[in-house]
């Protein structure tokens, strides 16, 4: 398991450090501005209880691009060319919540596993699945293992692909890249790190893993947006994964994106929400599978 590559580090020449200029406590207009980008761009909600949240996430940004003051920043990123081009980019990314780890609700897999992967292997032996709001990429990486572990378990072979998508190009690169602090796998079991990750160090010392090539591409990513009205994507999967996301918007956006993530569900097959997140009072065509936000597209 051991993987005897150093992860590069970056060596920067010494330079003069430049005064770093206090940036000015953010205003409540200032805060609706950007809040109000963010929702009509990405469909997350953010209320004015959140203006400590975002003031703690684009301080740095700030600092690292010379500005003492939202004002002048809202004008740079909204206004200039470059701005427009780039800095866009940056306010997603920072203001994207991305808490994710390995076979987050253990369960779900379990399902995946024991109920949905015999039924539709009766079927067929190719498999499409999507990862919608994928983050960093432990969940389609965490559905890749439970494919191969089906296969190990069962002597069975079958074909399948996995889609990863999400708003924020930060998220896409790492997990494309595939590397994690060792601490990310602690509760993941001792025969699943054999089976499918490799052991390295970086050059100060730390422990890492990467998953392994075979499973890394059976992964592919992609940035989507669930405010586009149509999406970018092949249709006909048999099963999507789309957990954590949508307890971020209003009622409405939730109606209007989940519709779209269905007219991608093949009839019969499988959605997995969050155990968080619910369809109640929705006019969807979905019914409930199990007790765990498992549902079937009828």
């Amino acid at each position: 398991m051991a993987d005897n590559r150093n992860m590069k580090s970056v060596k920067g020449t010494k330079a003069a450090k430049k005064p770093v200029r206090k940036v000015k406590p953010m205003t409540l207009k200032q805060f609706k501005v950007i809040a109000e980008f963010v929702e009509k761009a990405s469909g997350i909600q953010m209320p004015r209880e959140k203006i400590a949240l975002m003031e703690s996430r684009l301080q740095s940004r700030l600092t690292n691009l010379g500005f003492d003051n939202y004002d002048a920043y809202i004008k740079f990123a909204f206004s200039s060319n470059r701005g427009k081009q780039d800095e866009l980019v940056h306010i997603m990314d920072a203001m994207t919540t991305n808490m994710t780890f390995f076979f987050r609700e253990m369960e779900q897999f379990e399902i995946l596993s024991n109920q949905v992967l015999p039924e539709i292997l009766q079927q067929k032996r190719v498999i499409r699945i999507w990862s919608a709001g994928c983050s960093t990429g432990e969940e389609p990486y965490s559905i890749a293992m439970t494919m191969e572990e089906y296969m190990r378990k069962n002597n069975i072979n079958f074909s399948y692909e996995i889609i990863a998508t999400d708003i924020s190009t930060h998220v896409l690169s790492v997990g494309a890249y595939a590397v994690y602090p060792m601490k990310e796998v602690a509760d993941v079991s001792i025969k699943l790190k054999r089976n499918y990750l490799l052991r390295g160090r970086d050059a100060a010392g730390n422990e890492f893993v990467r998953i392994k090539p075979e499973v890394r591409r059976r992964v592919k990513f992609k940035y989507l947006n669930f405010m586009n009205k149509r999406y970018d994507i092949e249709k006909n999967f048999d099963i999507i994964f789309c957990r954590n996301v949508i307890i971020y918007y209003s009622k409405q956006t939730r109606q209007e994106v989940l519709s779209r993530l269905c007219s991608h569900l093949l009839k019969g097959r499988y959605l997995f929400l969050s155990q968080s997140e619910s369809i109640v009072g929705m006019d969807l065509p979905l019914e409930g599978q199990a007790a765990f936000s498992v549902y079937r597209r009828i």
